[in-house]
């Protein structure tokens, strides 16, 4: 055994290289989880309203309460399907799919609650048409890991 694979106690390092590997592998963790989470495009609520609610694009919403964002998901399908292809089954239950594509920030929960019950009111929506909403509780891991 030379003295070269020796640590300051005496003690043989049969892994010389481990600190610096361990923290090449930690920031190559890091900059995978960032670069490949999926974002969507920031739009506001007025943007929401008219490209997204309106044309029954929404599939379901998704509000992060502890980051204060609402989450869009869109349909997978197309909004011209008729009223008899929902009945014949060819069409997803709506909340149990979509695509993440937008989010936008909100206020609080219940001032946001307010906001999307008035605008589907005023789209003439009936209210077992209305966009479901979830709510979720989401640990933030980049800041955890800083």
């Amino acid at each position: 055994e030379s003295e070269t694979n020796r640590d300051d106690h005496g003690n043989v390092n049969f892994f010389p290289f481990k600190q610096p590997f361990i923290s090449s592998l930690v920031m190559a963790l890091i900059t995978v989880a960032w670069f490949y989470r999926p974002e969507g495009q920031q739009i506001n609520f007025q943007e929401f309203k008219y490209e997204l609610l309106e044309p029954r694009l929404v599939d379901h919403i998704v509000v992060s309460i502890n980051k204060s964002i609402a989450r869009i998901y869109v349909t997978n399908t197309p909004c011209n399907q008729t009223d008899s292809e929902v009945v014949e089954g060819t069409l997803p239950a709506k909340g149990t799919g979509g695509q993440y594509k937008f989010y936008f920030n909100i206020g609080s929960v219940k001032s946001f609650e307010e906001k999307l019950k008035a605008a589907q009111e005023e789209l003439g929506l009936e209210p077992h048409d209305y966009v479901p909403v979830t709510y979720s509780f989401e640990e933030d891991w980049e800041q955890e890991l800083m």
